[in-house]
């Protein structure tokens, strides 16, 4: 066989990982905290997650999902973290300032992935992906998309009187709250700017947009989902389909793999 049909990296890439049950490992070793904002009442998009792709991070990756308990000190349980905050949608700011003061001040780790419950994460794309490239990396938005963006949290609220149209302005672009990464620098700035300012805000992604997207010292970088492999939203059900897919597909390359091998 010539060195022209040596195997493409979609099949270096899937030597990853073996048989379903073992985890991919991170080439780089890199230190990557996935935290995944929930609630009590999505505990079955957590077992979603929990029984898809977090089955399947690397051991150097921490995957929290990120729970309030207010008037309780902040604590990891298990694959949780409660944080001395309320839970409901309204107050995701200041779960996410909390969240960055935990981490920072108690994990050791290169980067930061803030998600939600309802993503599935194809782990070929997200290891493979650079998060070296900048301090600040995710799918933005450069405006809110008419009264869309002003009414997005119309039925998720726990306090009814939050839903009006909101009316801060949109003064910068922002990484989605899907998915973006931030690595230890952009997550301590982000921590420290928020301190005074997350009483202000109603979207977590939006706030975390202006800390940093308007500061000179942090580099942002602009990805796709699909680059760094956000699949959302999704429900649990889709989530197990997914994996179930994406397993299979392994599998074949892996057997392809040794086929062109054996025809050394």
């Amino acid at each position: 066989m010539s060195e022209a049909q040596a195997p493409i990296p979609a099949v270096e890439l899937a030597r990853r990982i073996g048989r379903a049950g073992e985890r991919f490992r991170d080439p780089a070793g890199a230190r990557v905290v996935i935290a995944v904002l929930t609630c009590e009442r999505n505990r079955v998009r957590v077992e979603g997650v929990r029984a898809s792709w977090l089955r399947h991070v690397p051991d150097s990756y921490h995957v929290l999902f990120v729970h309030g308990r207010p008037g309780q000190a902040s604590a990891i349980e298990g694959d949780c973290l409660y944080l001395d905050c309320p839970e409901a949608y309204e107050h995701l700011p200041q779960k996410m300032h909390k969240l960055l003061a935990f981490v920072v001040a108690s994990v050791e780790f290169d980067f930061l992935f803030k998600t939600d419950d309802d993503t599935f994460l194809d782990l070929e794309r997200f290891i493979d992906f650079d998060k070296t490239r900048a301090g600040y990396i995710g799918q933005f938005k450069e405006t809110a998309i008419g009264e869309i963006g002003r009414t997005w949290h119309y039925g998720k609220c726990t306090d009814k009187s939050c839903e009006v149209p909101y009316e801060r302005p949109f003064v910068c672009p922002w990484a989605t709250g899907g998915g973006y990464f931030l690595d230890r620098a952009a997550a301590a700035l982000a921590m420290a700017k928020t301190e005074n300012t997350w009483r202000e805000h109603l979207f977590e992604d939006v706030m975390i947009g202006e800390a940093l997207s308007l500061d000179p010292a942090v580099k942002v970088a602009r990805a796709r989902f699909a680059e760094f492999g956000v699949i959302n939203p999704l429900l649990p059900k889709d989530m197990l389909y997914f994996q179930d897919t994406l397993l299979e597909r392994r599998r074949m390359a892996e057997e392809l793999l040794e086929l062109r091998r054996g025809d050394h």
